[in-house]
């Protein structure tokens, strides 16, 4: 723990943490936090990983994200596309897949409007394509 002198505010906001904390601990989802101090006196709230996989020592904040994790390990992928029979891990990636077959790109960068049905392409898009950092609005290449 940081040694030196804190200010009134410092510790009204402990008590104030301390205090939200014991109030979450006795709702009905519990999720225990620890609270970690630096050594400058600054301070995060991080919710322990106490859910490891047997496979590869991987830790978890939950019993659910280890499941789904374990589902590397196992190979199963309990989603399937009703389209082209292709299986997945996660609901979420099934839903992006099936956009393949629809065609819709919701996702449209606000430079040079080109859609993506994904917003890993957009972000890729955004960080590689030259011209849409100096396309104007009507469409043309600014110099």
């Amino acid at each position: 723990m940081a040694q030196g002198h804190r200010k009134d505010s410092d510790k009204s906001r402990s008590r104030k943490d301390h205090d939200s904390l014991a109030e979450s601990s006795h709702s009905k989802k519990t999720v225990k936090k620890v609270v970690v101090v630096e050594q400058n006196g600054s301070f995060q709230v991080k919710i322990p990983k106490n859910f490891v996989c047997e496979h590869c020592f991987g830790a978890f904040r939950s019993s659910y994200h280890l499941k789904r994790h374990i589902l590397i390990h196992t190979g199963e992928k309990p989603f399937e596309c009703d389209v082209c029979d292709m299986r997945f891990i996660q609901k979420y990636h099934l839903e992006r897949h099936k956009r393949v077959h629809s065609g819709e790109k919701p996702y449209q960068c606000e430079r040079c409007h080109q859609c993506f049905s994904r917003t890993d392409r957009l972000l890729r898009h955004k960080r590689m394509c030259q011209g849409c950092q100096s396309k104007t609005s009507d469409g043309q290449f600014s110099l």
